[in-house]
Protein backbone atom coordinates (compact mmCIF):
# COMPACT_ATOMS: atom_id res chain seq x y z
CA UNK A 1 0.00 0.00 0.00
CA UNK A 2 1.87 3.20 -0.82
CA UNK A 3 0.56 7.02 0.14
CA UNK A 4 0.22 9.69 -3.05
CA UNK A 5 -0.77 12.73 -1.00
CA UNK A 6 0.45 14.02 2.27
CA UNK A 7 -2.82 16.28 2.48
CA UNK A 8 -5.46 15.74 5.43
CA UNK A 9 -7.48 13.00 4.37
CA UNK A 10 -5.32 11.71 1.50
CA UNK A 11 -6.19 8.52 -0.38
CA UNK A 12 -4.47 5.32 -0.15
CA UNK A 13 -3.71 3.68 -3.00
CA UNK A 14 -3.87 -0.94 -3.13
CA UNK A 15 -3.67 -3.14 -5.71
CA UNK A 16 -6.62 -5.57 -6.30
CA UNK A 17 -6.30 -9.27 -7.12
CA UNK A 18 -6.08 -8.23 -10.87
CA UNK A 19 -3.31 -6.06 -10.07
CA UNK A 20 -5.43 -2.72 -10.92
CA UNK A 21 -4.58 0.25 -8.39
CA UNK A 22 -7.89 1.17 -6.40
CA UNK A 23 -8.42 4.09 -4.20
CA UNK A 24 -8.42 3.37 -0.24
CA UNK A 25 -11.20 5.83 0.99
CA UNK A 26 -10.20 7.46 4.45
CA UNK A 27 -11.89 6.30 7.66
CA UNK A 28 -14.18 9.03 7.74
CA UNK A 29 -15.30 8.92 3.49
CA UNK A 30 -15.82 4.94 4.18
CA UNK A 31 -18.59 5.71 7.13
CA UNK A 32 -20.11 8.78 5.29
CA UNK A 33 -20.70 6.11 1.98
CA UNK A 34 -21.68 3.35 4.18
CA UNK A 35 -24.44 5.50 5.86
CA UNK A 36 -25.85 6.90 2.79
CA UNK A 37 -25.90 3.10 1.29
CA UNK A 38 -27.69 2.04 4.56
CA UNK A 39 -30.22 5.03 4.46
CA UNK A 40 -30.62 4.15 0.62
CA UNK A 41 -31.40 0.51 2.04
CA UNK A 42 -34.08 1.67 4.74
CA UNK A 43 -36.16 3.31 1.77
CA UNK A 44 -35.59 0.86 -0.71
CA UNK A 45 -34.92 3.00 -3.24
CA UNK A 46 -31.46 2.88 -5.17
CA UNK A 47 -29.56 5.93 -6.50
CA UNK A 48 -30.33 5.31 -10.01
CA UNK A 49 -33.88 4.55 -10.20
CA UNK A 50 -36.00 6.44 -7.86
CA UNK A 51 -39.36 4.04 -8.66
CA UNK A 52 -40.06 1.64 -6.22
CA UNK A 53 -42.17 -1.63 -7.23
CA UNK A 54 -45.32 -2.54 -5.87
CA UNK A 55 -44.74 -1.04 -2.44
CA UNK A 56 -47.40 1.51 -2.24
CA UNK A 57 -49.72 1.68 0.73
CA UNK A 58 -47.59 -0.31 2.57
CA UNK A 59 -47.13 -0.63 6.53
CA UNK A 60 -44.27 -1.44 8.87
CA UNK A 61 -44.69 -5.22 10.22
CA UNK A 62 -45.57 -5.51 13.37
CA UNK A 63 -42.87 -5.54 16.24
CA UNK A 64 -41.55 -8.72 17.27
CA UNK A 65 -42.98 -10.74 20.16
CA UNK A 66 -40.67 -11.55 22.97
CA UNK A 67 -39.32 -14.82 22.66
CA UNK A 68 -40.95 -17.40 24.60
CA UNK A 69 -38.59 -19.02 27.60
CA UNK A 70 -38.36 -22.36 28.76
CA UNK A 71 -36.83 -23.84 31.87
CA UNK A 72 -33.45 -21.81 33.09
CA UNK A 73 -34.57 -19.10 30.99
CA UNK A 74 -33.50 -20.93 27.97
CA UNK A 75 -34.87 -19.58 24.69
CA UNK A 76 -37.43 -22.29 23.60
CA UNK A 77 -37.45 -22.25 19.70
CA UNK A 78 -41.09 -23.02 18.20
CA UNK A 79 -41.70 -26.07 16.46
CA UNK A 80 -42.87 -26.53 12.61
CA UNK A 81 -46.52 -26.98 12.37
CA UNK A 82 -48.36 -28.59 9.28
CA UNK A 83 -49.80 -25.83 8.70
CA UNK A 84 -47.06 -22.99 8.55
CA UNK A 85 -46.62 -21.62 5.06
CA UNK A 86 -43.12 -21.98 3.73
CA UNK A 87 -40.81 -18.91 3.71
CA UNK A 88 -40.58 -16.80 1.15
CA UNK A 89 -38.02 -16.48 -0.94
CA UNK A 90 -35.49 -13.87 -1.32
CA UNK A 91 -37.33 -12.29 -4.47
CA UNK A 92 -40.49 -12.60 -2.30
CA UNK A 93 -39.15 -10.58 0.28
CA UNK A 94 -37.86 -7.65 -2.03
CA UNK A 95 -41.22 -7.55 -4.03
CA UNK A 96 -42.75 -7.28 -0.61
CA UNK A 97 -41.02 -4.03 0.12
CA UNK A 98 -37.82 -4.33 2.64
CA UNK A 99 -39.46 -5.50 6.05
CA UNK A 100 -43.09 -3.76 4.54
CA UNK A 101 -46.00 -6.08 3.79
CA UNK A 102 -49.16 -5.59 2.08
CA UNK A 103 -52.13 -3.62 4.03
CA UNK A 104 -55.14 -5.29 2.81
CA UNK A 105 -57.70 -2.75 4.58
CA UNK A 106 -55.77 -0.10 2.52
CA UNK A 107 -56.16 -1.84 -0.48
CA UNK A 108 -52.58 -3.15 -2.13
CA UNK A 109 -51.85 -2.74 -5.63
CA UNK A 110 -53.52 -4.97 -8.22
CA UNK A 111 -51.70 -5.99 -11.25
CA UNK A 112 -54.10 -6.58 -14.57
CA UNK A 113 -54.82 -3.45 -16.92
CA UNK A 114 -58.20 -1.67 -17.33
CA UNK A 115 -59.01 -2.74 -13.52
CA UNK A 116 -60.39 0.28 -11.99
CA UNK A 117 -58.21 1.98 -9.20
CA UNK A 118 -54.42 1.51 -8.75
CA UNK A 119 -55.50 -0.30 -5.62
CA UNK A 120 -57.99 -3.15 -5.66
CA UNK A 121 -61.06 -2.30 -3.20
CA UNK A 122 -62.03 -5.51 -1.17
CA UNK A 123 -65.82 -5.50 -0.69
CA UNK A 124 -66.38 -4.49 3.39
CA UNK A 125 -69.89 -6.35 4.79
CA UNK A 126 -72.35 -3.36 4.99
CA UNK A 127 -70.16 -0.74 3.41
CA UNK A 128 -70.06 -2.55 -0.15
CA UNK A 129 -74.15 -2.27 -1.51
CA UNK A 130 -74.25 1.70 -0.32
CA UNK A 131 -71.06 2.40 -2.64
CA UNK A 132 -72.26 0.13 -5.96
CA UNK A 133 -75.82 2.36 -5.15
CA UNK A 134 -74.17 5.45 -5.26
CA UNK A 135 -72.37 4.44 -8.47
CA UNK A 136 -75.89 3.28 -9.79
CA UNK A 137 -77.43 6.58 -9.14
CA UNK A 138 -74.60 8.67 -10.58
CA UNK A 139 -74.50 6.82 -13.42
CA UNK A 140 -78.53 6.97 -14.38
CA UNK A 141 -78.76 10.61 -13.73
CA UNK A 142 -76.13 11.80 -16.61
CA UNK A 143 -78.51 10.25 -18.72
CA UNK A 144 -80.21 13.11 -18.21
CA UNK A 145 -77.48 15.28 -20.19
CA UNK A 146 -77.82 12.52 -23.27
CA UNK A 147 -80.00 14.85 -25.86
CA UNK A 148 -81.44 12.98 -29.23
CA UNK A 149 -78.98 12.59 -31.97
CA UNK A 150 -75.41 12.81 -29.64
CA UNK A 151 -72.19 11.20 -30.15
CA UNK A 152 -71.22 10.27 -26.31
CA UNK A 153 -67.83 10.26 -25.22
CA UNK A 154 -67.69 7.33 -22.59
CA UNK A 155 -64.79 6.86 -20.10
CA UNK A 156 -63.38 4.33 -17.77
CA UNK A 157 -64.78 2.56 -14.67
CA UNK A 158 -67.07 1.14 -12.34
CA UNK A 159 -69.14 3.64 -12.29
CA UNK A 160 -69.15 4.27 -15.42
CA UNK A 161 -70.06 0.68 -16.22
CA UNK A 162 -73.52 1.53 -14.66
CA UNK A 163 -73.99 4.50 -17.08
CA UNK A 164 -72.88 2.28 -20.49
CA UNK A 165 -75.73 -0.16 -19.00
CA UNK A 166 -78.26 3.23 -18.65
CA UNK A 167 -77.09 4.62 -21.89
CA UNK A 168 -77.95 1.07 -24.05
CA UNK A 169 -81.17 1.52 -23.06
CA UNK A 170 -81.63 4.21 -24.88
CA UNK A 171 -79.16 3.38 -27.58
CA UNK A 172 -82.02 4.24 -30.41
CA UNK A 173 -81.50 7.51 -29.37
CA UNK A 174 -78.02 8.53 -29.86
CA UNK A 175 -75.85 8.03 -32.95
CA UNK A 176 -73.07 6.46 -31.29
CA UNK A 177 -69.99 6.48 -29.00
CA UNK A 178 -66.63 7.66 -28.51
CA UNK A 179 -64.86 5.24 -26.05
CA UNK A 180 -61.93 6.22 -23.94
CA UNK A 181 -60.87 2.29 -23.60
CA UNK A 182 -61.21 -1.05 -25.00
CA UNK A 183 -62.89 -2.10 -21.78
CA UNK A 184 -65.68 0.43 -22.66
CA UNK A 185 -65.10 -0.65 -25.85
CA UNK A 186 -66.14 -4.09 -25.44
CA UNK A 187 -69.48 -2.90 -23.05
CA UNK A 188 -70.58 -0.57 -25.76
CA UNK A 189 -70.98 -3.16 -28.49
CA UNK A 190 -72.20 -5.49 -26.31
CA UNK A 191 -75.05 -3.67 -26.02
CA UNK A 192 -75.56 -2.88 -29.66
CA UNK A 193 -74.05 0.75 -29.29
CA UNK A 194 -71.49 2.21 -31.97
CA UNK A 195 -68.19 2.99 -30.88
CA UNK A 196 -66.68 5.39 -33.63
CA UNK A 197 -63.90 7.42 -33.87
CA UNK A 198 -63.15 10.55 -32.56
CA UNK A 199 -60.82 11.70 -35.77
CA UNK A 200 -64.39 10.96 -37.59
CA UNK A 201 -66.55 12.37 -35.31
CA UNK A 202 -64.99 15.91 -34.57
CA UNK A 203 -65.50 17.67 -31.35
CA UNK A 204 -68.69 16.00 -28.93
CA UNK A 205 -71.10 17.44 -26.86
CA UNK A 206 -70.43 15.72 -24.41
CA UNK A 207 -68.25 13.44 -21.99
CA UNK A 208 -69.03 10.92 -19.39
CA UNK A 209 -66.69 8.99 -16.82
CA UNK A 210 -65.69 9.03 -13.16
CA UNK A 211 -63.06 9.91 -11.00
CA UNK A 212 -60.70 9.06 -8.47
CA UNK A 213 -61.01 12.04 -6.56
CA UNK A 214 -62.75 15.23 -6.83
CA UNK A 215 -62.34 18.82 -5.32
CA UNK A 216 -64.12 21.34 -4.45
CA UNK A 217 -63.25 23.30 -7.84
CA UNK A 218 -64.36 19.95 -9.70
CA UNK A 219 -60.32 19.40 -10.37
CA UNK A 220 -59.85 15.30 -10.63
CA UNK A 221 -57.52 13.08 -10.48
CA UNK A 222 -58.17 9.90 -12.83
CA UNK A 223 -56.32 7.38 -14.18
CA UNK A 224 -57.03 4.22 -11.59
CA UNK A 225 -58.10 2.36 -14.83
CA UNK A 226 -54.59 3.15 -16.36
CA UNK A 227 -56.81 5.20 -19.64
CA UNK A 228 -55.68 8.59 -18.09
CA UNK A 229 -54.28 9.62 -21.60
CA UNK A 230 -57.34 8.94 -23.65
CA UNK A 231 -59.29 10.36 -21.14
CA UNK A 232 -57.67 13.69 -21.16
CA UNK A 233 -57.86 13.41 -25.06
CA UNK A 234 -61.92 12.53 -24.90
CA UNK A 235 -62.51 15.38 -22.13
CA UNK A 236 -60.51 18.41 -24.31
CA UNK A 237 -62.53 17.67 -27.45
CA UNK A 238 -65.84 17.57 -25.56
CA UNK A 239 -67.38 20.83 -24.75
CA UNK A 240 -69.30 19.42 -21.83
CA UNK A 241 -67.84 17.24 -19.04
CA UNK A 242 -69.44 15.69 -16.85
CA UNK A 243 -68.05 13.54 -13.89
CA UNK A 244 -69.75 10.59 -11.95
CA UNK A 245 -68.49 9.91 -8.41
CA UNK A 246 -69.39 7.84 -5.33
CA UNK A 247 -69.47 10.31 -2.11
CA UNK A 248 -66.01 8.64 -1.31
CA UNK A 249 -64.32 10.33 -3.79
CA UNK A 250 -64.71 14.35 -2.65
CA UNK A 251 -61.65 15.48 -0.78
CA UNK A 252 -60.69 18.94 0.14
CA UNK A 253 -57.84 18.56 -1.12
CA UNK A 254 -55.87 16.33 -4.18
CA UNK A 255 -53.15 13.98 -3.78
CA UNK A 256 -54.55 11.45 -0.79
CA UNK A 257 -55.24 8.76 -4.12
CA UNK A 258 -51.94 7.88 -5.61
CA UNK A 259 -51.72 10.40 -8.73
CA UNK A 260 -51.13 8.25 -12.22
CA UNK A 261 -48.22 9.09 -14.56
CA UNK A 262 -48.48 7.48 -17.64
CA UNK A 263 -44.94 7.15 -19.13
CA UNK A 264 -43.01 5.80 -21.97
CA UNK A 265 -41.07 2.46 -20.86
CA UNK A 266 -37.65 3.79 -21.51
CA UNK A 267 -38.05 6.78 -19.30
CA UNK A 268 -39.77 5.07 -16.24
CA UNK A 269 -36.49 5.86 -13.86
CA UNK A 270 -35.96 8.94 -15.34
CA UNK A 271 -39.42 10.28 -14.53
CA UNK A 272 -39.38 8.62 -11.49
CA UNK A 273 -36.33 10.95 -10.46
CA UNK A 274 -37.54 14.29 -11.97
CA UNK A 275 -40.91 13.87 -9.63
CA UNK A 276 -39.32 12.88 -6.85
CA UNK A 277 -37.28 16.15 -6.92
CA UNK A 278 -40.42 17.98 -8.10
CA UNK A 279 -42.65 16.88 -6.19
CA UNK A 280 -41.13 14.99 -2.95
CA UNK A 281 -44.28 12.10 -3.59
CA UNK A 282 -43.20 8.73 -4.20
CA UNK A 283 -43.40 6.87 -7.30
CA UNK A 284 -44.60 3.27 -7.59
CA UNK A 285 -44.17 1.47 -10.80
CA UNK A 286 -47.72 -0.04 -11.25
CA UNK A 287 -45.73 -3.53 -12.85
CA UNK A 288 -47.51 -5.73 -15.08
CA UNK A 289 -50.00 -2.70 -16.38
CA UNK A 290 -49.56 -2.04 -19.82
CA UNK A 291 -51.68 0.82 -20.74
CA UNK A 292 -53.69 0.77 -24.24
CA UNK A 293 -51.15 2.86 -25.70
CA UNK A 294 -48.69 0.27 -25.02
CA UNK A 295 -47.09 2.63 -22.07
CA UNK A 296 -46.31 2.03 -18.30
CA UNK A 297 -47.88 3.62 -14.99
CA UNK A 298 -46.12 5.52 -12.17
CA UNK A 299 -48.41 5.98 -9.13
CA UNK A 300 -47.34 8.59 -7.20
CA UNK A 301 -48.32 8.43 -3.46
CA UNK A 302 -47.55 10.97 -0.56
CA UNK A 303 -48.90 13.85 -2.38
CA UNK A 304 -51.03 17.04 -1.39
CA UNK A 305 -51.72 19.02 -4.26
CA UNK A 306 -52.36 22.37 -3.18
CA UNK A 307 -52.00 23.90 -6.79
CA UNK A 308 -53.24 21.46 -9.66
CA UNK A 309 -52.84 23.38 -12.16
CA UNK A 310 -49.31 24.40 -11.54
CA UNK A 311 -48.48 20.52 -10.91
CA UNK A 312 -50.25 19.35 -14.20
CA UNK A 313 -48.40 21.59 -15.93
CA UNK A 314 -44.92 21.04 -14.52
CA UNK A 315 -44.73 17.11 -14.86
CA UNK A 316 -46.27 17.13 -18.68
CA UNK A 317 -42.85 18.93 -19.24
CA UNK A 318 -40.99 16.28 -17.75
CA UNK A 319 -39.37 13.95 -21.55
CA UNK A 320 -40.82 10.63 -20.96
CA UNK A 321 -44.40 11.65 -19.64
CA UNK A 322 -47.24 10.91 -21.63
CA UNK A 323 -49.96 12.82 -19.60
CA UNK A 324 -50.39 13.24 -15.99
CA UNK A 325 -53.53 11.79 -13.98
CA UNK A 326 -54.53 15.32 -12.85
CA UNK A 327 -57.90 17.26 -14.68
CA UNK A 328 -57.05 20.49 -13.38
CA UNK A 329 -56.43 22.67 -16.85
CA UNK A 330 -59.32 21.24 -17.92
CA UNK A 331 -62.03 20.41 -15.24
CA UNK A 332 -64.95 18.96 -14.95
CA UNK A 333 -68.43 21.58 -16.27
CA UNK A 334 -70.71 18.91 -13.55
CA UNK A 335 -69.69 16.77 -11.13
CA UNK A 336 -72.94 13.92 -9.90
CA UNK A 337 -72.31 12.79 -6.54
CA UNK A 338 -74.08 9.43 -6.49
CA UNK A 339 -76.89 9.57 -3.26
CA UNK A 340 -81.05 9.56 -2.67
CA UNK A 341 -81.03 11.76 -4.30
CA UNK A 342 -78.12 12.46 -6.31
CA UNK A 343 -76.24 15.68 -5.95
CA UNK A 344 -75.11 17.91 -8.94
CA UNK A 345 -72.17 20.48 -8.57
CA UNK A 346 -71.79 22.60 -11.60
Amino acid sequence: MERRAQLPGAQLHARDARRRRRAVLPLQHRRARRRRARDHRRRGVSGRDAVRRDVGLLRPEEPPRAPALGPRRRRVRPQAQAHDQPRRTEGARRRAGRGFRADPPRQPPVRAAGERGAVEVHPVPGIEAPVSDAKRLAGEKAIEFVEDGMVVGVGTGSTVAFFIDALGRIRDRIRGAVSSSEQSTQRLRALGIDVLDLNATGPLPLYVDGADECDPHRRLIKGGGAALTREKIIAEASTRFVCIVDPAKRVDVLGRFPLPVEVIPMARSLVGREIVRLTGGQPVWREGVVTDNGNWVLDVHNLSIVDPVAMEAQLNQVPGVVAVGLFARRAADVVIVGGEPPLVLR
